[in-house]
This record gives structure tokens, sequence and C-alpha cells, in this order.
């Protein structure tokens, strides 16, 4: 059964409250850690120590909600030139995500109901459209001033200012603020009681760390107290993060209607878990006819109050006026009129659901009557070439059979991958050289058909039964022999792991921890098509291809193949670019690399990256 646009609207919702909690759960972790350190012998922390826990503590949540632009200024957000919003923090960025699947979803339910009454003439001319809905919304002052038009008053999400004065920056800092303000509280109220970390027997977590975990985890059983810092420290971003994805959702709905020639009014439904009445049940029985429907310019504020569940639905047009509305069209189309035939509107799924976003808003204008639609140009700046830089020592080694005394075993096959291997490890070298890497490491081959991968990277640091060294990347002979041309790409994917992991984030994925220095990086790589493709398909898929789509666009694995592409292009390493053009050739829905275009500014991000972490000369 499909899955209807109200559930799909709650499922959102619902991730991102399982993603906030696991970001919450982070941060605990990492402020127990904080708390742990400097305990002394008896798990307490002596009341000199505040100041510097205090000053750990307000530094690890103020990252958790704001990073900092390329500027170096502290912001939730950063916003590149076309428009395009760029989350600087965990917080922002789980945020973000959820506002752009929220906003996506109205306008793709917009797009199905037009196609079913559109006739195909028409329908072709809508879909060419390139006019800025927004842009000629705002020129049309006259008219305004006796029919305001919804379109006119609309702010994208981050732009939108509250009545208190305060965009979606300005209030994720604030709560920024009252969260470091009630942990300070909770924390100082504990160290001056003298409750302990841990437990010194057992190593759990109680005492002080047990009633962080319990203040700051949404969904934890919350600590009983009378205290003033209350009992939930994450309370305040949970509902901001629910009401401004509301908002957004909220706001796309009406703006793709107003775009919906095929509808008159907009409705206001009570959720099912409507608790006592408020001002929602006035709205929900408001409008001219006290039905709860209203004109697309009378929609009263929505949400209307924090954590508002309420929805909305379209109201359309009589059937026996479908037809003088289709006529009415071809009539625009026939006297080239720039009315909806000549803006962008939810046919348009992506163009729509990105000016929704804000992109390109000020940049893109409606198009004037009878001129013809020009694109923007698109500016495509060459690539910088790397020169070759030393290899410096290899960090790791490459071992072809599990056992040395068996060396003179080895095939055909186990020398031609340790050939293509060792050439991966120099290609890398070329690029950015091995100085300041850990040592020890080794790539070990092996033969298993029940693990369908072409190989792996381990970071649980384990020692090989043989050498007693870290075995970090693993080649699976049994997938690579059939194609032994895939050991050089694959090589280099699995090493972009081990730097991500051990080189990069020091025992922990950089590309998943959010590392200041990668954000000009992830600002390349979100913009491009190729990730906002992945993106909207994880958004559609279900079962156990949405497994798939997660893992395809996960942050660990989107560096990983990021990586090997621009180790590819710089050193124009054949075997790379086969593996990149074969994928890109492929039939399947997925495609796993970049096109050329599509990865330029990825590839000159890499190159300053890699400087900034001091990896090249």
């Amino acid at each position: 059964m499909a899955q209807s646009y109200r559930s799909r609207f709650l499922s959102i919702m619902s991730a991102n409250e399982r993603r906030m909690k696991i970001l919450f759960s982070d941060l605990a972790i990492a402020l127990v850690g904080e708390l742990t350190r400097r305990a002394g012998p008896d798990g307490t922390i002596p009341r000199s120590a505040w100041p510097d826990v205090q000053a750990a503590v307000d530094a690890r949540v103020t990252a958790f909600f704001v990073g900092r632009t390329a500027g170096g200024q502290r912001a939730p957000f950063d916003i590149l030139q076309d428009g395009t919003v760029f989350p600087l923090s965990p917080y922002a960025r789980a945020l973000w995500q959820a506002i752009t699947n929220a906003v996506r979803v109205p306008v793709e339910q917009e797009a199905t109901l037009m196609r079913r009454v559109i006739p195909p003439d028409v329908m072709t001319v809508m879909r060419g459209a390139t006019g800025d809905p927004f842009a000629a919304a705002k020129a049309q002052v006259r008219e305004q001033v006796f029919r305001p038009n919804p379109l006119a008053r609309y702010d994208a999400p981050h732009l939108w200012v509250d009545p208190n004065g305060y965009t979606l920056s300005e209030r994720i800092w604030n709560t920024a603020g009252d969260t470091r303000r009630r942990l300070d509280a909770m924390l100082e109220d504990g160290i001056r009681r003298g409750r302990g970390v841990l437990n010194l027997e057992t190593g759990g977590a109680t005492g002080l760390a047990r009633d962080l975990e319990q203040f700051l985890i949404p969904g934890r059983s919350l600590r009983r107290t009378r205290a003033p810092y209350g009992v939930d420290a994450s309370f305040d971003a949970m509902r901001l993060a629910r009401t401004e994805i509301t908002r957004a959702h909220g706001q796309a709905a009406q703006m793709a209607a107003a775009m919906n020639p095929f509808v008159e009014g907009i409705k206001w439904n009570l959720s099912g878990s409507h608790p006592r009445p408020d001002i929602c049940d006035d709205y929900a029985s408001g409008g001219p006819n006290g039905d709860g429907i209203y004109p697309l310019n009378e929609v009263p504020n929505y949400p209307a109050h924090p954590q508002d569940m309420c929805y909305l639905t379209q109201v359309s047009i009589p059937a026996d006026e479908r037809q003088t509305k289709l006529d009415e069209l071809r009539d625009d189309i026939r006297h080239e009129r720039a009315e909806l035939v000549r803006l962008v509107g939810p046919l348009q799924v992506d163009e729509f659901t990105r000016q929704l976003l804000g992109q390109e808003l000020e940049i893109k204008r409606a198009v004037p009557v009878g001129t013809p639609p020009v694109s923007p140009a698109r500016v495509v700046a060459p690539p910088v070439a790397t020169p070759p830089q030393p290899l410096g020592e290899k960090p790791i080694e490459i071992m072809s059979t599990g056992d040395p005394k068996l060396a003179f075993l080895k095939s055909p096959v186990e020398r031609e991958m340790t050939r293509k291997a060792d050439e991966a490890l120099n290609e890398i070298g070329k690029v950015h050289g091995y100085k300041n890497v850990p040592r020890g490491h080794e790539i070990t081959q092996i033969n298993d058909r029940r693990n369908a991968v072409n190989g792996f990277f381990d970071p649980e640091a384990r020692p090989s039964a043989t050498l007693k060294k870290t075995y970090s990347v693993v080649l699976n002979r049994a997938y690579l022999q059939d194609n032994i041309e895939h050991v050089t790409s694959t090589t280099v994917h699995e090493m972009g792991h081990w730097l991500d992991f051990h080189v990069l984030g020091k025992g922990k994925f950089a590309s998943e921890s959010h590392i200041p220095e990668m954000d000009n990086l992830w600002r390349a790589i979100i913009k491009s098509k190729r990730h906002q493709q992945w993106v909207g398909q994880l958004e559609r898929s279900t079962g156990k291809i949405k497994q798939y789509h997660t893992y395809v666009a996960s942050d660990a694995e989107v560096f990983a193949r990021a990586y090997t592409q621009h180790i590819g292009q710089q050193t124009k390493n054949e075997s790379i670019l086969k593996m990149i053009a074969e994928d890109l050739a492929d039939n399947s829905e997925i495609k796993l690399q970049w096109h050329a275009d599509d990865f330029v500014e990825i590839s000159q991000a890499f190159t300053s990256f890699l400087r900034a972490m001091e990896l090249l000369q």
C-alpha cells in the first residue's frame, strides 16, 4: 500500500526525532568524557575544577549547535552565493535535512494532483517554465494592494523572521545558550554536592554521569528534581526542530497550492492527538463559511504555536470548472501571457523545491512577456592540477597471504592483486604523501564469497594473527579476481576510509564528526547534482533498498568515493578512471561517482582541505 503524503511527513518527523536522539546521545558521551577526565581518584570533581569543566562543557555544547563559516564566524549555517544553505553543525545538519525533506513532500503531492487533470499539451508548456514565481509575485505591487499574493509574502525557512524578530540562525543560537545555561546549572549543583561521575567498582554511569544522560538525551527516564534548571536540557532544541520542520512543510504546502490553478483554498485540520481546546480549534472552525476552509491568501499563520501538529489540506475547484480553467491556461499559452504557464511550479519538483529552500531566488527573475527563457550561465572553473609530492615511507604493508610461511604458494591472482594494491598506494603518495600518518598497518587479502563486497575497512584496530599489526584494509579476492582492474580503485576507496578514521579523525570518522576543516569540502559535495540525487533517492525509497540508499548517502561512504575520484583524476590513473566511466555508463538507477563537470569544485576543495590538514607539501 502506497504511503500517504501525510504519513510521509510524519515519517520525516519520526526520523528526525531518532536522529536527534542519537546526536544528543553522542553529545552526552562526550560530556561524560570531559567530566571523567577531571574527576579525582574518588570519582568526584573538586569544586576548584568547575571553571575548567564549565569551559569544556560550553565549548562542546556550542559546537553541537553552531560551526564556523568560511570566514571563521560562528553560525549554524553558511549561505552560498546561489542561496544554498550549508549547515555547519550536527544539530543544524540534521534539522536542515529534515526541513528539506519536509518541503519536498507537498510539492510532490501537488505535482501528482496536477498531472491527473492537466492534458499533455498544457503539461509540456508548464514543465518548460523558467520564471521565478516569487520574484513575479513581489513585482506585482499594485495588485497586492487589492489582493495579496501568498507567494509575495514567502520567506525561505532560514530567512523567515519570527514575531520576536529572530531568524532560524538566531533561534538556534538562543537554544544553544539556553541549553548551556541549564547544563551548567545542573553540573555545578552536582559538583557542589559531591556527586561522583562514575561507579568506581563497575565503571558504569551512575551519579553525575547518569544525571547528565537523563538530563540531555530525549526520551530517557527523566530525573525527578525540583531544581530550577528543570528536567530535560534537550527540550528546547527538540521543540525548535519540530516547530521549524512543521512550519517549512506547511509553508511549502501553501506555496505549492498557490501555483496549482485547480486549487481554490486551504483547509485547517486538527491533529488526531490534539490534547485540549486552543487557538487551533478557532482556526479549524474559521474561514468565510466556518468550516476551516480559507482562501489561499487568508490562511492563518501556521503553525499556530510551538509543536503544533495540525495539518493543512488543499481544496480543489469543483470538477465542472476544470475545463474552464484548462481553456484559460491554453489561452495564456496562445497569447504568451506570463501567467502560471511561464512560472516554475510544482510540476518541476526539484526546481520548485530548491526555490522554496531559498536557492537562486535572488538570481532568477520572472521572464518578461514575449522574452524567450534564458538559463543563467554556468561558470565552471578549470581544475587545479596538483603537482606530484614526495611519497615518503608508506604507512601500510601489503600482505597477500594469511601466513608468511606459505608465501611461496602465492597464486598469480594474489601477486597481481598485490601489484595493483601497491600501485594504489603509489598514486595516493603522488597526491598527498604519507607524512604525519600512523604506521604499522597492513592490507590483507581474504577469499570469502559469503561477504559480497570487493573490500572493506576495519576500524577496530585488531592485530592480525601473523604480524601482530593492525589490518585496516581488506581486499576480497573472491570478488576481485574476475576484475583485477578494480583492485586499484577498491584499495584507494578503502584507504580513503583509513585516512578519514586514522589520520583525519584520530580514531573516529572525521567525515561523520564534521570537523571544521572539512566545511568547504562538504559545501562542494552537498552542492553537487550527484549528492542531491542520492538524498532524493534515499527519501523516496523504502524497505531493503532504503538500507542501501542510506549506506550510499552516508558521510563516510561519500567521502571515500570522492577521495577515490580525486586521486584518480589528479594522477590520471587508468584503472580508477575506467571504474568511474563504467559506473557512469551503467544502466542502474544509482550512480556512485560524479560526472567530471559536477566534480570540479569538489576536487578543488579536496586539494585545499588536504593542504589545510598539512598533508600537502
